[in-house]
């Protein structure tokens, strides 16, 4: 059966997040639920020469986020979604997020 969703350690699996900036706004279908959201870009410290793309759900507003800016997701998560074809089927990952903050604006515990 697999998983539906786990929550990454972000700063293991990909370090600091620079903005890279937004992509196309998409209602995508997430293991049969509908969402609006716009694709994102982020250059990931820990995936040198990589670009980490993330589904930011659907807020009307932009982040107020520079090029290049370091920035943090808002309660990230990795969907798991799978597709049947004819031949059988395969799977995929999707990194989602509820929105972007500049680190500046995360409150610091203390």
């Amino acid at each position: 059966m697999g998983f539906n969703i786990f929550i990454p350690d972000m700063d293991e699996t990909f370090g600091h997040l620079y903005y890279a900036g937004p992509g196309e706004t998409v209602l995508f279908s997430i293991n049969g639920i509908e969402v609006r959201g716009r694709f994102h870009l982020f250059f990931a410290e820990a995936k040198q020469g990589e670009a980490v793309e993330a589904l930011i759900l659907w807020d009307k507003k932009e982040p107020a986020v520079a090029f290049d800016e370091t920035v943090v997701l808002v309660h990230p998560r990795v969907v798991g979604m799978n597709y049947q074809t004819e031949t059988g089927g395969s799977g995929d990952m999707l990194l989602v997020a509820d929105g972007i903050r500049s680190i500046y604006d995360v409150p610091m515990d203390g």
